[in-house]
């Protein structure tokens, strides 16, 4: 609408309309606009779309019901994420060397992600005979118990503070905020094909009984393993078998997007066809632990030195398909793994593996790119992600500062605690596990007139390991005993239980001894009350200076729109 100066006057009423339109229009967008936005975090917006797609990605997770107090308590850590990222900013971390190479690892592993999942997991079918085949793995009934982590670095921590003997019990007091799982030990109790994570499921059904496994990397974390029995039932009925076909469907798919996976490694490597001379091999072997501080520097200075004078970066060392590698090539290549994955590296034939994985590794990035997938959306979100990520561990390490625990301190928080460090009551039991009770009671008479306990559990037990242990499981303290707790409590040294019916076989016992509870001394929980004070000291630091933050940059919750939020808006 046109109106010029003179006409103002003779048309007041079409200009108030304009004006009242144009204002509607402003106020519209404006309350859209509001409606869109969840928080304001230092003039920095969290949108609506980004809360419902990690609230969602949390309800799936985790099967909890959407209510008002899980929306606060995630809003909240997005609030709390986005005032560290930009304290990260004003201390200038995204400069840092440690921050550019963790941007390049990001990198690197959405490519690969994505790469794979375009090839190998989106082509995955799960046929009709391999559900059965599954279906028929239900009458095997696993117990294990297992520590959770966030970071597969906090998941190595775990795995060799158990391989120093800690326990389970004692690092799920840390690890855990459920309190079931913090009391138990990590316990999972019985669980059978289909009911648990599929990768911490394919590690269980593999696992010998009483080893601990390396870090699993679950759709929540990372978890560390032990299985502790094996039972097996009767086949389950048709019925369950169409109650759980959506979850054997799940496990079946997973396994076989890692079978795909390691052929497709094993295809690209064969197609590369490396060649690596052995005494090559042999020279890098003997001045590996050079050429792993060149990577590190590299990685962490991003200075490129010669490991050794006697290897010059120029040196060949390995020629494939497209060309060779120089020391200096595999260096770079190097400065991208961790040093776990470098320290693996202890023979020839493991040197092979590392450099032709690193080969394969390229060459999957290069298809990834060919195809664009380094500018796809969702391998853009993943890197920023990853990024962030870094950012918020490093801000939080940086929060709580150095802390050291003196032991007086220790000895004082010994003496203060408010309940003992008990080793408590154990029984060293044996079992023979068979089919019924009648073959039970025939046993127990061959026992009672005089016949070897372990040689009858090596023989008859259908428990796996007995043929190697006589039945034998140890010191077990009275929880996990279970049903049979009480008689075994009552029993004198020596004597024989039984038969206790359980739902596939029955069990025979013999008690062979007997341990009383015990308060442990200060020097044999030292250890463990020591990581006990830092991780409470850090999560009160690291609260301390997020409360300090907060102070300094405005915040503005929408909490309306937070409570009238619907799916699909």
């Amino acid at each position: 609408m046109n109106v010029s100066i003179k006409n103002l006057g003779k048309q007041p009423h079409r200009v108030v309309v304009a004006l009242a339109l144009v204002s509607f229009l402003f106020v519209a967008s404006r309350m859209q606009e509001d409606t869109r936005i969840l928080a304001t975090v230092g003039g920095e917006n969290i949108l609506v779309e980004e809360f419902q797609s990690r609230l969602q990605r949390f309800l799936t997770l985790t099967s909890v019901k959407d209510n008002l107090q899980v929306r606060e308590a995630i809003l909240n850590n997005m609030v709390h994420e986005q005032l560290i990222l930009q304290d990260a900013r004003r201390l200038g971390w995204h400069h840092l060397v440690d921050y550019q190479h963790s941007l390049r690892m990001a990198e690197l592993h959405a490519l690969l992600d994505a790469y794979k999942k375009s090839a190998v997991i989106d082509k995955v079918v799960v046929e009709d005979h391999e559900l059965m085949k599954a279906f028929a793995r239900l009458n095997e009934y696993v117990k294990a118990r297992h520590l959770y982590a966030r970071t597969e670095q906090e998941a190595w921590e775990l795995f060799s503070l158990l391989q120093h003997r800690a326990t389970f019990e004692e690092l799920a007091q840390q690890v855990f905020q459920d309190s079931i799982l913090r009391e138990s030990g990590g316990s999972l109790g019985y669980f059978t094909y289909g009911e648990m994570d599929p990768a911490l499921e394919e590690v269980a059904y593999r696992l010998p009984i009483g080893e601990i496994s390396e870090p699993i990397r679950t759709e929540l974390g990372y978890s560390v393993l032990r299985v502790e029995e094996r039972i097996r039932r009767p086949i389950a009925t048709e019925y369950e078998f169409f109650q759980r076909k959506k979850h054997l469907t799940r496990v079946i798919r997973a396994f076989k997007i890692d079978v795909q996976n390691k052929q497709l490694v094993q295809h690209i490597e064969q197609e590369l066809s490396p060649q690596m001379d052995d005494a090559v091999l042999e020279s890098l072997l003997q001045g590996w632990q050079g050429i792993t501080k060149a990577a590190e520097l590299l990685q962490l200075l991003n200075l490129t030195v010669s490991p050794s004078s006697s290897f010059p970066l120029e040196s060949i060392v390995v020629s494939f398909r497209d060309g060779s590698w120089t020391l200096q090539d595999l260096l770079l290549r190097m400065s991208l793994t961790t040093a776990r994955q470098r320290e693996q590296v202890t023979d020839p034939d493991r040197l092979k593996q590392f450099i032709a994985g690193l080969l394969v590794r390229e060459e999957l990035v290069n298809r990834a790119k060919e195809v664009r997938l380094d500018q796809d959306e969702e391998v853009q979100r993943r890197i920023r992600e990853s990024a962030d990520l870094f950012l918020l561990e490093k801000w939080r390490s940086y929060a709580s500062g150095e802390i050291h625990i003196t032991v007086d301190a220790m000895r004082l928080w010994y003496r203060q605690r408010t309940s003992p460090y008990v080793d408590p009551e154990r029984w060293d039991i044996s079992e023979i596990a068979v089919a019924s009770e009648r073959e039970a009671e025939t046993i127990i008479k061959r026992v009672n007139a005089g016949e070897d306990f372990d040689a009858l559990a090596r023989r008859y037990s259908v428990r796996p390991g007995a043929a190697e242990t006589g039945g034998r499981f140890g010191f077990l303290p009275r929880h996990a005993l279970g049903a049979i707790a009480e008689p075994i409590g009552k029993a004198k040294k020596g004597e024989i239980l039984g038969p206790f019916p359980f739902d596939s076989f029955a069990s025979i016992i013999r008690v062979n001894d007997y341990r009383p509870a015990r308060e442990k001394p200060f020097e044999e929980v030292q250890e463990h009350i020591q990581r006990q004070m830092e991780w409470q000291f850090r999560q009160k630091a690291f609260g301390e200076s997020l409360d300090r933050l907060k102070l300094t940059v405005p915040i503005k919750i929408n909490k309306h729109v937070l409570s009238s939020l619907r799916f699909g808006s």
